[in-house]
C-alpha cells in the first residue's frame, strides 16, 4: 500500500460515504427526528476530528509503517461504525416499538410486518456496507501499488468517490420509495424526508 498517503483525504471519503443507509426513516416526530439529526451532526465532527488526527500521527513514519497504520486505522473505523450503526438501529426500533403500542390503525400482524421490513432494509444495509468496505479496501489497495502518478490516484479516488455518492442516491431513493409503498399498504403516511435529500447532506 506504498505512497496511499497521498490520497488518504480523499480515501477516507470512501469509507464515510456509505454511513449513510444506517439512518433511514425509522419513524416520525420533531424530537426524535431532531436528536437523530444532532447525534449524525456529532459524530461526523468525531470523525473528521480522528481523522484529522491520525493523519498527524503517520507524520516520520516509513512507507511500509504508513500503510499499515492506515489498514489497521481503517479496519478499527470501519468496526466503529458498525457498533455505532446496530446501536442506533437497536435505538430506531425501540421508539418504533413503543410507538406501534399506541397505534389503533394497524393490528398484530400488520405491527410485525411493519417491525419485519425495517429490520430487513437494515440487514440489507449492512450488508452492503460491508460490500462496499472490501471493494473499497481492494480499491485503494490497487491502487496504491499501481504505476499511476500521484495526481492519477488522486483523481482514481475522487472519481470512484463520486461514482459512490450517485450509488448511495439511488439506494436511498429505492428505500423511501419502498417505505413509501409498505406504509400505504398499510394504510399508513410516509413522513420521512426523501432520501435523495439525505444523501446530498451526506446522511
Amino acid at each position: 500500500m506504498k505512497k496511499i498517503i497521498l490520497v488518504l483525504p480523499l480515501a477516507a471519503g470512501l469509507f464515510f460515504i456509505f454511513s449513510a443507509l444506517v439512518f433511514a426513516e425509522y419513524g416520525s416526530g420533531k424530537n426524535f427526528q431532531k436528536d437523530k439529526q444532532e447525534k449524525w451532526t456529532r459524530r461526523k465532527q468525531e470523525q473528521k476530528e480522528e481523522n484529522q488526527e491520525f493523519k498527524k500521527s503517520l507524520e516520520g513514519k516509513t512507507p511500509e509503517e504508513k500503510s499499515a497504520a492506515i489498514k489497521s486505522y481503517q479496519e478499527e473505523k470501519y468496526q466503529d461504525k458498525e457498533n455505532f450503526y446496530e446501536k442506533t438501529h437497536k435505538d430506531h426500533m425501540a421508539v418504533i416499538k413503543e410507538r406501534l403500542t399506541y397505534n389503533s390503525k394497524l393490528n398484530e400482524q400488520e405491527k410485525d410486518e411493519l417491525i419485519s421490513f425495517y429490520e430487513e432494509q437494515y440487514r440489507e444495509n449492512a450488508t452492503w456496507r460491508n460490500h462496499q468496505y472490501n471493494r473499497n479496501t481492494s480499491f485503494l489497495e490497487e491502487i496504491a501499488n499501481s504505476a499511476k502518478t500521484p495526481e492519477e490516484k488522486k483523481e482514481a479516488v475522487k472519481n470512484q468517490l463520486q461514482d459512490q455518492k450517485a450509488e448511495v442516491k439511488t439506494r436511498w431513493e429505492k428505500q423511501r420509495f419502498e417505505k413509501e409503498a409498505k406504509k400505504k399498504d398499510l394504510g399508513l403516511k410516509y413522513k420521512g424526508e426523501p432520501g435523495k435529500g439525505k444523501a446530498e447532506r451526506g446522511e
